[in-house]
């Protein structure tokens, strides 16, 4: 049974390192998000419509169904973290859904919660999902929360 609501259901989170010159192919995802921070290397990344240079300290976050692609470099390997999540509740899945895509600085608080969520991942104990849950739910309200003004739907000022 579990110990929290599947609101945000984490997939995976890993490393990866993609050597220069490396091309990821256009694609799509159906049904979940991904989130890709550059932990170091240069390359571009093609968004949508939207074409733009990469590098180190910055996020791209993917909705479902936007097709992106990436290209690394040529100079360098380009290093990630990346993960893949499903939101289930729908008002955090519409909320992410105007997040942007390019994140030309990521907060180091956005940096040391994917950094926590890997570390617990990884660690595989009897508590590492419910874990991971709760540091996902953090990093989306972080990222929600240092979104430009307009982005989101903010919380309501009242209690029910």
């Amino acid at each position: 049974m579990p110990w929290l609501t599947r609101d945000i259901e984490p997939l995976w989170i890993a490393r990866y390192d993609y050597e220069p010159l490396w091309h990821l192919p256009p694609h799509v995802h159906d049904d979940y998000f991904q989130i890709i921070l550059i932990v170091s290397g240069t390359g571009d990344a093609v968004i949508g419509a939207d074409h733009r240079a990469f590098g180190p300290g910055q996020l791209l976050f993917l909705r479902p169904r936007l097709v992106h692609s990436l290209t690394a470099g040529p100079n360098e390997p380009v290093r990630t973290l990346d993960t893949k999540f499903l939101l289930q509740r729908k008002n955090l899945r519409t909320a992410c859904r105007r997040l942007p895509s390019f994140h030309p600085r990521v907060d180091e608080r956005a940096v040391a919660l994917l950094e926590a969520i890997h570390a617990e991942a990884r660690r595989h104990g009897p508590f590492s999902n419910a874990l991971c849950q709760t540091l996902f739910a953090q990093l989306l309200l972080r990222l929600l929360d240092d979104a430009p003004t307009g982005a989101t739907v903010r919380a309501p000022t009242h209690l029910p």
